[in-house]
């Protein structure tokens, strides 16, 4: 193995190290990564991160891509299907007004596409650490994370879409880019919803449930913590259901399985069979929350 180096964690919201084990834990990079449970705030985080910057990279570049990316290829399109129903129930009004908006955490920029799709006026900016090669990028404004804050551009709305779950210190990031909102404007965030009440598969699956996502996702959200995390701000939650069914069975059968690249195809066919679960159960398997300025 490379020379990785990851540091212990601390509580993201109280900012302590008085936690207890969970049954949530996956050994990947020749190292044991766990969910650690704050004894102070009931927060749920990893228990160690990267080290440095050459570690981050190498742990998100692992595996690489599903393949090159073509955007005529059936699941692409149907992503964009996806995105373009999230958006449209999350944000209608990108629908017919002139807006600013940015795709925070923006990946292969599947998501800024996506909203330039839907309404040419609208001024869409992209940031991430690196900006991935990628025809999804085509009539989008990357912008590095290092120059986001030191910009004078702001935002009427600003979409984390499955990233906080990937941000170290995600309170203080939300802080940060509630100073770049415009008036009226919110914060729209989606991440996997992990509550065993009010979530089926990840009480059925535990370790093995894909989007405990170890050790790639550093912190683990439920309602109940995000209210204690953005108490001064006005919140709206609704659900969401995301694909995990496929995945899961296959971190189940084969305990060595750790990326997400190559699902797509698993994740499409169990599909349905998860949503009719999630219905007859009363679960979802993301949260989306909007956060008003």
């Amino acid at each position: 193995m490379k020379n990785l180096k990851f540091k212990d964690n601390d509580c993201f919201i109280c900012g302590l190290n008085n936690s207890s084990k969970t049954i949530y834990k996956k050994k990947a990079f020749d190292l044991d990564f766990e969910i650690l449970n704050c004894n102070d705030c009931d927060t749920n985080y990893i228990n160690k991160v990267p080290k440095d910057s050459f570690t981050y990279s190498y742990i998100y570049d692992f595996g690489g891509m599903d393949s090159k990316i073509d955007i005529k290829n059936i699941l692409t399109r149907l992503r964009i299907i996806k995105a373009k129903r999230y958006l449209k129930r999350n944000s209608p009004e990108i629908l017919s007004k002139t807006l600013t908006i940015l795709d925070y955490g923006s990946g292969d920029g599947y998501l800024s596409y996506t909203i330039k799709e839907l309404n040419q006026n609208t001024d869409v900016y992209a940031t991430d650490y690196i900006k991935t090669p990628s025809p999804f990028y085509e009539n989008v404004n990357f912008i590095n994370f290092d120059n986001l804050f030191e910009s004078s551009i702001s935002f009427d709305i600003i979409i984390l879409r499955h990233v906080l779950e990937h941000i170290e210190e995600p309170k203080s990031v939300i802080e940060e880019l509630m100073l770049k909102l415009n008036k009226n404007g919110y914060i729209l965030i989606e991440v996997p919803n992990h509550d065993l009440k009010s979530n089926y598969f990840l009480k059925t699956f535990k370790s093995d449930y894909n989007q405990i996502g170890l050790p790639w996702h550093f912190n683990h959200f439920n309602v109940t913590i995000f209210k204690k995390m953005f108490k001064q701000y006005r919140l709206e939650f609704s659900k969401n259901s995301i694909p995990v069914l496929g995945q899961s069975l296959m971190m189940k059968f084969n305990k060595n399985y750790l990326t997400f690249d190559g699902t797509g195809f698993i994740a499409l066919v169990s599909y349905p069979v998860q949503i009719f679960i999630d219905y007859v159960t009363s679960s979802y398997t993301a949260i989306i929350l909007k956060i008003y300025k």
